[in-house]
This record gives structure tokens, C-alpha cells and sequence, in this order.
């Protein structure tokens, strides 16, 4: 995660310009080891100061921590956060904070420029992030076996916030490499200092984000049956957050109730699952910054896969037309496009729900994005919830969701699809579609199946080309498709070129009646 902490003051600009290009020497190396051995305190804060200041030189970061933790500096950095001097601790926690995340920037100038980035790289975790160095863990193991996790977590009531965001984010550092540090972690009570941070409405924007990363690091992944006893304490400190209006802090807490409802937890959070969490979850899906709405879907989605009672809860609260706001501005973020197909799709499960989704436009708005990318470089649940809605529907239903392109959105993803399964699905859609078409035909005595109409050339030719397929049921369905609504269009094409001969020969026989009337 991109963390980073400036403690070089603003008449110091220059000089930190000056380092931040310096690679740090071995014989340089040995000389601030002296200075840190000094007993006098300002030494021993210009040689911590230095220290700080060649871990941003992005270059030379990754050396520098590996010569912090081969030297055996990191016990001597814990030391100093039980210093008397303010800015010994801050200094010595910004470095551990470093050493044991792998990174330093960008944090502070992020948090500045927010509004102004629509996927803010704050947003990534250390799961995800392609810069950690692969020793980030081996840095992380080395800060907690020399000590640091009990003089960081009682610094968290310290009176300075650089101090206290330099130890949050050591510990979220700290938290998210290894379970047996997340247990340790909860084992020596952290929640309640942490619940403090989150709980004082004084406290600035940049210090809460920090206290929300930190806490969603705590509840990463599955919680060990040894932390059930955290629960309780966890579940008022995530209905506190998710009232936040700061997007940071609300993606973390997201991501925290999406972890915390996986089904793997089993039981054990079922207290935090109730009415007012599925309606604060479903205020949140058309919210303007899409990053958020991931870990809003992949909660939402875990709450309906833990049981029937859950799902009903969340249905209760109406989802369907948030979610059909959110498609209206949706562009090309095709991960959340793949959570939202699947939520739906799980929503979906009968024919009143469908109804729910048609008279809240989700499926047109689906259809929509289909036709509008032409079938390219799209999730296969998006074809797969289009066309399951449609073998779910009635025959009413069908001519709805038909009326909509859906068989111009089939066609242009047919070509497209590598899936046997999906295109399985697609023909059955087609099939159904075209059934109804013909029923529609027959009832208004129509010359041509207005469905089957919609088939251009080569896409009668690709369904032709299916008849081969492999799979036996593709292959009995597109013959059946080509046999029952496309057979006779070719015969009659064959025979619209002869009709313009028949014309002239009409016109040459009336003109011989009218030469030989005149001639009478």
C-alpha cells in the first residue's frame, strides 16, 4: 500500500532535495551506527533524520532497508520509541513504519489530491501491489522479533498524529503479512486504543484513513476460530465507519464487511449481518467514486451466499434500483461489472425478481453495454446473467427483455465466447427468444419472424457453423434453430434474383396488346 509520511520540515525542503539523490555508503553507514550509539540525543536525531531522509530516494530504498535489517539497526529504532524526546519517536517510527511495509510514498500527496483521482492508488493493498519487494516480509518478521509491536501499539495514545500514523501503519504493515501476526496483534488488545482513533470526530481526515487501513489489515482474509472473542468489539467499530462520508475510510471499511461476511467465517459474524447493514451497503452501490462499489458488491454478494434468511433480508431492501443507476454511468471497469453480474444473478432467482429487474431497467442497461462494446472484451457472467434471465422468464417476459436487442447483443458475443458452458446458455436464450417470435408470428399473421429478422448474413452463417460443434446439445440446438427459422429464408432468397426477369417479360406483352388494339 502507497504510505508515506513526511517529517522534514518546510525550510528543510532543500536539503531533503539534496539526499534524496545520495546513495548511502558503507563507510556512511558505519558513521550515523556511531552517531545512533551517541548519548547525546540531538546526534542521535540528525543520524535517525538522515536515515529518513535516503529511505526516499526510490532508487536505493530497497538496499537501504536490506542493510537496516542485516545490520541489526531495527532493535536499536524500537529502542527509541520509548525516548523521552517527541521527535526521536516520530522519527524512529516513520523508519520502522518503512522497513516493515517495503514502501514510503505518495500518501500525503494522494490524501491531498483526491478529489482529482478517480482510482486512487490509496485503494491498493499489499495483496495486489506489484512494488512491495519480495523481502517485505522477511523486513516485517525482523520488526516484530525485536520487539516493536507493545511500544507501538501503547505510542497509539500519544499526543502527536505523526506519531500515531507512523504506528498505524506499521501495525496495518504488520497486520496483512501473516495470520499469526494478525492473532498476536488482537491477542495484546489493540481494538480499544485503535477504537479510539476511530471514535473521536476531532481527529483530521489523514489520521482516520490511516486508523481504517490498519483496522481492515486486522480483519484480512478468514478470522482464526482464537479471535472469535474480537467479534463483538469489531462489529460497533465497522457500523462507526461505515458512516463515514470520506471515500478512503469507506473503501477500507468495505472491504473489512466483505472479508468479515465470507462464507468461509462461518457463524461467527452472523451478528454483524442485520437490516441496517444491507441498507447502508445498498446507499453505497451508486456511489460516484466506482473503486468503492467492489467491495460493496463482494459484500452484498457474500450476505446472500451465507443463506436463505440473509437473502430475503437484503432483498427486503430493494437493491435493484440502485444497482440499475450504477450500470447508467458504468464504463469499462470490467472486474465490478463481473461482481455486479454475479449479485444480480444470485438476486435472480425467480420470476418476481426478474420482474424486479426488468421494471428497474438493469437488463436493458446490460443490453445496452453489450451492444454499445459490440461483444468485445466482456465478462462471460454478463452474457451469462442476460441469458439466464431470459430462460428463467416467462413468455411475456421474454418478449420484453427480446424487444430490447437482446438477440443483436447474442449475436455480436456468440463469435466471442470460449466458454461451452456460456455458449450453451446463449443458444438455449436464442432458442426461447426465437419461440416466442414465432409465436408472436403466427398470432398477428406476420410474413417473417420479427427475431429471426435481426440475424444478419454471417451470423446465420456462424449459427451454421455450430451445427458441427462438438458438444452434442450445441450441436442439436443450432440445428434445430437453422432448421426451423432460417430454412426457408434461404429458399426464398434464391429466388428473388429471378423475379426482376419476370418483370420485362410482363411489360413486352402488354405492349403487344396495345400494338395490336391500335392496329384494329
Amino acid at each position: 500500500m502507497a504510505r508515506f509520511k513526511a517529517t522534514a520540515r518546510k525550510s528543510d525542503s532543500w536539503q531533503a532535495k539534496k539526499f534524496f539523490y545520495k546513495k548511502l555508503t558503507v563507510e556512511k553507514l558505519n558513521a550515523l551506527k556511531t552517531q545512533m550509539r551517541s548519548r547525546d540525543l540531538n546526534t542521535v536525531l540528525t543520524a535517525i533524520r538522515e536515515f529518513c531522509q535516503h529511505l526516499r530516494n526510490r532508487e536505493y530504498r530497497k538496499s537501504l532497508i536490506r542493510q537496516i535489517v542485516d545490520s541489526e539497526l531495527v532493535p536499536v529504532f524500537v529502542k527509541f520509541l520509548r525516548s523521552p524526546n517527541a521527535e526521536i519517536v516520530t522519527e524512529a517510527s516513520y523508519v520502522l513504519a518503512v522497513v516493515s511495509s517495503g514502501k514510503v510514498d505518495e500518501m500525503r500527496q494522494i490524501l491531498n489530491d483526491f478529489p482529482r483521482h478517480r482510482y486512487p492508488k490509496l485503494l491498493v493493498s499489499k495483496d495486489v501491489d506489484q512494488d512491495i519487494t519480495k523481502g517485505a516480509i522477511r523486513n516485517t518478521k525482523a520488526v516484530v522479533q525485536a520487539g516493536a509491536v507493545p511500544p507501538l501499539i501503547a505510542l497509539l495514545s500519544h499526543d502527536d498524529d505523526d506519531v500515531k500514523q507512523n504506528c498505524l501503519w506499521t501495525i496495518g504493515s504488520i497486520a496483512e503479512d501473516c495470520a499469526k501476526y494478525r492473532s498476536d496483534l488482537l491477542a495484546q488488545n489493540i481494538l480499544p486504543p485503535l477504537s479510539q482513533i476511530l471514535e473521536n470526530e476531532m481527529a483530521n481526515q489523514e489520521l482516520l484513513t490511516y486508523g481504517a487501513w490498519a483496522f481492515r489489515c486486522l480483519c484480512y482474509k478468514r478470522i482464526a476460530r482464537s479471535d472469535k472473542h474480537v467479534i463483538p468489539a469489531v462489529i460497533p467499530m465497522v457500523w462507526q465507519l461505515l458512516q463515514s462520508e470520506n471515500i478512503c475510510i469507506l473503501s477500507h471499511v468495505t472491504w473489512c464487511v466483505a472479508r468479515l461476511t465470507d462464507p468461509t467465517n462461518g457463524a461467527i459474524v452472523d451478528e454483524l449481518i442485520n437490516v441496517d447493514l444491507c441498507k447502508r451497503l445498498i446507499e453505497l452501490i451508486p456511489h460516484r467514486y466506482t473503486p468503492l462499489v467492489k467491495p460493496v458488491m463482494l459484500a452484498i454478494s457474500n450476505i446472500i451466499s451465507r443463506g436463505p434468511v440473509q437473502r430475503k433480508m437484503l432483498v427486503d431492501c430493494s437493491p435493484w434500483q440502485n444497482m440499475a443507476v450504477f450500470t447508467d454511468y458504468l464504463r469499462c471497469d470490467n472486474n465490478i461489472l463481473m461482481v455486479l453480474c454475479k449479485v444480480a444473478w444470485k438476486l435472480m432467482s425467480d420470476k418476481e425478481q426478474i420482474q424486479s429487474a426488468i421494471d428497474s431497467q438493469i437488463l436493458p442497461n446490460l443490453i445496452r453495454i453489450v451492444r454499445k462494446r459490440r461483444g468485445r472484451k466482456l465478462p462471460n457472467e454478463l452474457v451469462m446473467l442476460i441469458a439466464d434471465a431470459v430462460l428463467g422468464s416467462d413468455d411475456q417476459q421474454i418478449w420484453y427483455i427480446a424487444d430490447q436487442k437482446a438477440v443483436r447483443a447474442f449475436c455480436l458475443t456468440l463469435p466471442k465466447i470460449s466458454d461451452t458452458d456460456t455458449l450453451h446458455d446463449v443458444i438455449s436464450a436464442l432458442q426461447s427468444i426465437l419461440r416466442v417470435g414465432e409465436d408472436v408470428r403466427k398470432l398477428e399473421n406476420q410474413y417473417e419472424n420479427a427475431y429471426a429478422a435481426e440475424f444478419k448474413a454471417k451470423d446465420v452463417e456462424f449459427m451454421q457453423s455450430l451445427v458441427q460443434h462438438q458438444d452434442k446439445a450445441i450441436s442439436r440446438k443450432a440445428r434445430s434453430i437453422m432448421s426451423k427459422h432460417f430454412r426457408q429464408k434461404r429458399k426464398r432468397t434464391k429466388q428473388q434474383p429471378q423475379q426482376p426477369q419476370q418483370e420485362p417479360q410482363q411489360e413486352q406483352q402488354e405492349g403487344q396488346q396495345e400494338e395490336q388494339q391500335q392496329e384494329a
